[in-house]
């Protein structure tokens, strides 16, 4: 067995367990007894493929063991979740993320938390989530003082908020405090930089794109959804294109495979198209001010353009497990905890493995404008997240893959004009606005098309309790195509 294929094993096995005990709660003796015993194994029976094998995984998985095991080790007594529940609380703060502004309050994520207790400041661990009113806005970077009841973060109904916080590394919240200034640019200089270019791009866009093409353009481009209609977001969650304005892998991962697409079709050579698709990822990560969540998205967007580039199913097996292990290594909440993750992930599988073919079906789709090629990415990123889109938010859009297929290849050029629309606008809002004219029409476009098909009967039905046999039913039926698909090339996918 080569070292490539054992590389496989290893990352497999390490994935695995910390999957098993992310779900399940695992006695401190058994990692240990698996890595003696795989050990052992390892030392004396090499020879043997399959213990070889055996032994590989067990090692691996009990890794994986011990790596969920550490994020327990933390010291409680000096966390910031100590003080919660325990009445009025006084502490310093500095905003360490964008606010994320949403229809009537701002969610702020303060971080470098220090008590403040007697006129003494005590330095805590972990990060405060704070609910406040639109007004007065704060921004990134600003040093705040803040009183409130601190209160430990709760499961809602059956969705795990508490956990979700926690992976980001949250342990308290509070809502609506008093707040004072005590400092502004408190943050990191490049990423402050990063979030005022941002705002800024997104107020030149709303100054040569009317509304609501003008918030579809900032959330295509930056994820930003300030000023979008309820109604148009609702349109997008029943047409199961969401993701085509989230900071998530989903979206990247398509826009990734439609860049190299439409750089391709303009006639720029493979090698170069690879190249300029990276770098696209790499800008729209530093524009987003490089949250985990985008850089762990980005990573997926790469994998998918290294699998087209190099076409060879082993490599790219290797890429795509090893790009797992490393974030899930770092961040093992993701496993269980992460949507956005696992939506990454499981799209990522679809375009590599899937879209082949899924192309093979399309062939009724013409290939100019790469509009083939692109909704085979885009259906097979669908297909291989349905199961888990079904379990986690119980909804199934009907409507999703014709949707996809007629949106998703415009989507690509939609982002192409708007950021030239909004380059443009920095010259001056009478060369913004003549600019702006194809990147208003294809946005109009696309949103009338999302909005009328939202409106269809049964566009999206709620699979209640259902939701959990369809996820495992369309879940086997995936295996079962993929298992029946393993041994076709992959070439076609490094063609398309």
């Amino acid at each position: 067995m080569g070292p490539a294929k054992s590389f496989l094993f290893c990352m497999i096995g390490f994935l695995g367990g910390i999957s098993i005990a992310s779900f399940v709660p695992v006695p401190f003796l058994l990692p240990i007894s698996i890595a003696v015993g795989s050990a052992v194994g390892l030392l004396f029976f090499y020879k043997d493929k399959k213990i070889l094998i055996i032994s590989l995984l067990g090692i691996s998985c009990a890794l994986g063991f011990f790596r969920v095991a550490l994020m327990g080790t933390k010291n409680s007594q000096n966390s910031i979740a100590s003080f919660a529940d325990h009445g009025k609380v006084e502490f310093q703060g500095i905003v360490i993320a964008e606010p994320d502004t949403r229809q009537n309050q701002v969610k702020l994520t303060l971080g470098h938390i220090s008590v403040i207790r007697d006129k003494r400041f005590q330095t805590t661990e972990g990060k405060v989530l704070v609910s406040t009113s639109l007004y007065p806005q704060y921004e990134y970077g600003d040093e705040l003082k803040v009183t409130c009841s601190l209160r430990r973060p709760e499961p809602v109904e059956d969705f795990a908020y508490d956990k979700y916080l926690e992976r980001q590394g949250i342990l308290a919240v509070c809502g609506f405090p008093r707040i004072t200034v005590l400092a502004q640019s408190k943050g990191n200089w490049l990423v402050e930089k990063i979030f005022e270019f941002k705002s800024g791009f997104v107020d030149r866009l709303g100054n040569v794109l009317t509304e609501p093409e003008a918030a579809f353009a900032g959330g295509l481009l930056l994820g930003a959804k300030r000023g979008m209609p309820t109604d148009l977001l609702q349109a997008f969650q029943a047409t199961g294109t969401s993701h085509i304005i989230a900071l998530s892998g989903f979206n990247i991962t398509i826009i990734a495979a439609a860049i190299l697409n439409v750089c391709i079709a303009i006639g720029i050579n493979r090698r170069r198209a690879f190249w300029i698709s990276c770098g696209a990822i790499a800008l729209f990560i530093i524009m987003t001010g490089a949250q985990a969540s985008v850089v762990r998205a980005g990573i997926m967007g790469l994998v998918v353009l290294i699998a087209r580039q190099i076409g060879r199913v082993s490599r790219i097996t290797n890429a795509l497990v090893f790009a797992a292990s490393v974030m899930v290594a770092i961040n093992p909440m993701v496993v269980r905890y992460d949507a956005g993750f696992q939506l990454s992930f499981l799209a990522t599988v679809g375009l590599i493995y899937v879209s082949p073919q899924t192309e093979r079906w399309l062939r009724f789709l013409p290939e100019v404008m790469t509009i083939r090629s692109t909704a085979a990415a885009s259906l097979s990123a669908q297909i291989m997240t349905t199961p888990l889109i079904l379990s986690t938010f119980g909804r199934l859009s009907l409507v999703a893959p014709l949707v996809n297929i007629i949106v998703v290849p415009f989507i690509s050029w939609a982002m192409l004009f708007a950021l030239c629309a909004g380059c443009a606008a920095f010259f001056g809002s009478t060369v913004g606005m003549l600019a702006s004219a194809p990147a208003w029409l294809i946005l109009h476009t696309i949103r009338k098309v999302i909005q009328w098909c939202a409106m269809l009967p049964y566009a999206s039905m709620d699979a209640g309790a259902y939701a959990g046999g369809v996820s495992i039913a369309t879940l086997v039926i995936l295996c079962l195509i993929l298992w029946l698909n393993r041994k076709r090339p992959h070439g076609s996918a490094a063609a398309s």
